[in-house]
């Protein structure tokens, strides 16, 4: 595909290198020929040269110091390692491949009687809607087989290893079930075969394409119950099912078990923000007077600069640097950076929405609560992960309020140190604005409501979690792999002053 065909924002934020996506029933990965870091990226080459030029300006060498300083900081709190890198390098996307990966190709029968074991490209003229029958009972379908993914291995609460910098192929994360997983576990070298009932111990290879079947024993257990077995074997001896061989750990990781999914990997992501000011702006300067009359009622003015928290145009650097594979605290990330040009996707938006500033009071509020709960944290990191929860709060309910996918709103936050504050800005990601926060923020009545429901929202009434969750900051884009978030911080605080 051309990023033509969809938003270049939703490419970054969904169809970066190594991503997953599924067509048609099917998992696909993002792969290329390349070689290198980037594989499955063709840059566009014009594109990049003139958003490269106007980084080169002195408000686009902003954007980059921001971004570049985030990156530096998210990877230091992901692998506890300081890096160098003095600048980005930001490649515009044109093409994007999406290929079938080897470790996806595994599928099996999906009638349990059959459960057969096979590759999905050995089926050939598919069907368009719907995945292929099987090959050996031909009557059911076939389904993807599952695949292991790396977690992070901890031992008395350190973590053993930590993400990798570069260089790391990503078919090295995400695993197959093996070849041996494919044939009859009775089988050994040399036409050998274990059967206890076997009476010349020896093995039959003529149809090795119906030797091995996985067998789910509970639906309700989709993996834990997977087992492997031979319904078909050529001799007629009985293969009683028997648990699938889980891949050895290593010193840095062990590999669970599940299904090719979307979400199997998640992208690493950094955002920079510049307000772009245009005297005589009729839209914006509407908007703004209505925000006078509700920001005094939303939000507390002891941490809040209501005078400079403002709608505006705003001019946005986002780039993907990497991505993780596995779940947000024990998955294993894997970063694009080469460490000479540090070429990463991304793109140069304009566009509007909402930034909140915060007075350096925030600072003093953030210490007290620190010195009383989060000692062994530094100011800094405390200070991120309320502005982090903040920028979800302000985030996570507008879809919902103006009927926008979530991949058209984006966010990012600047903590600019206890002389100046801080910033939190949250926009529309297409390019110019699709008109998501202008709409949300020109009807009062209708972004208190939204507020409130978010005030609702940080007690978390439904599961009481204990930082964040899907029922109150969690957001489906996040390039933090919504980590650092805490709604209890963000309640302590009380910016929000709406109850």
């Amino acid at each position: 595909m051309t990023t033509t065909t969809k938003a270049l924002g939703y490419a970054l934020r969904s169809l970066y290198p190594a991503a997953f996506t599924s067509y048609q029933g099917v998992v696909f990965k993002v792969t290329g020929p390349e070689t290198g870091t980037l594989r499955g990226y063709k840059p566009d080459m014009n594109l990049t040269i003139k958003v490269r030029q106007k980084l080169a300006e002195e408000s686009g060498k902003a954007l980059v110091r921001k971004a570049t300083r985030k990156l530096i900081s998210q990877i230091a709190d992901d692998t506890d390692r300081r890096i160098t890198i003095n600048e980005l390098g930001v490649t515009i996307p044109n093409k994007i491949e999406l290929r079938f990966d080897e470790s996806l190709d595994m599928v099996f029968c999906s009638d349990p009687a059959c459960g057969t074991l096979d590759r999905l490209t050995y089926h050939k003229y598919p069907p368009r809607d719907r995945m292929p029958n099987c090959r050996t009972c031909k009557s059911a379908p076939v389904q993807q087989a599952p695949v292991w993914i790396p977690q992070r291995i901890k031992t008395g609460g350190i973590t053993v290893g930590h993400a990798m910098l570069g260089g790391t192929q990503s078919s090295s994360f995400i695993r197959n079930m093996g070849t041996r997983q494919i044939f009859c576990y009775y089988s050994t070298p040399g036409d050998g075969c274990l059967n206890p009932l076997s009476t010349d111990k020896k093995c039959v290879h003529d149809f090795v394409a119906k030797l091995g079947s996985l067998k789910m024993l509970d639906s309700q257990r989709p993996i834990d119950s997977l087992r492997r077995y031979n319904p078909h074997c050529p001799k007629g001896l009985p293969v009683q099912p028997t648990k699938l061989e889980r891949l050895h750990r290593t010193t840095t990781f062990w590999y669970k078990m599940d299904y090719p999914r979307e979400s199997m990997t998640v992208p690493l992501q950094v955002s920079a923000v510049e307000p772009h000011v245009i005297s005589g702006d009729t839209e914006v300067d509407e908007i703004n007077n209505v925000l006078h009359e509700v920001k005094p009622l939303i939000f507390n003015g002891k941490l809040v600069d209501l005078e400079r928290s403002q709608f505006s145009r705003l001019r946005v650097l986002e780039a993907t640097y990497g991505y993780r594979a596995g779940n947000r605290f024990t998955g294993v990330s894997e970063y694009y950076l080469d460490g000479q040009e540090n070429n990463v996707p991304g793109r140069l938006t304009e566009t509007q929405g909402f930034v909140l500033t915060l007075r350096p009071e925030l600072y003093d509020a953030v210490e007290q609560i620190r010195q009383e709960q989060f000692r062994e944290e530094s100011l800094d990191y405390v200070v991120d992960v309320a502005l982090h929860s903040l920028k979800h709060a302000l985030l996570v309910l507008a879809p919902l309020y103006t009927g926008f996918e979530p991949d058209k709103f984006y966010g990012s936050f600047d903590a600019q140190g206890a002389n100046q504050g801080a910033t939190v800005s949250v926009y529309d990601t297409d390019e110019g604005g699709s008109g998501g926060f202008a709409t949300l923020m020109r009807d009062k009545n209708g972004f208190l409501r939204m507020l409130r429901e978010i005030r609702k929202r940080l007690v978390c009434p439904t599961r009481d979690c204990l930082t964040a969750c899907k029922q109150c900051l969690f957001i489906k884009n996040c390039g933090n792999v919504n980590r650092k978030l805490n709604r209890h911080l963000l309640n302590q605080l009380g910016i929000f002053q709406l109850e």
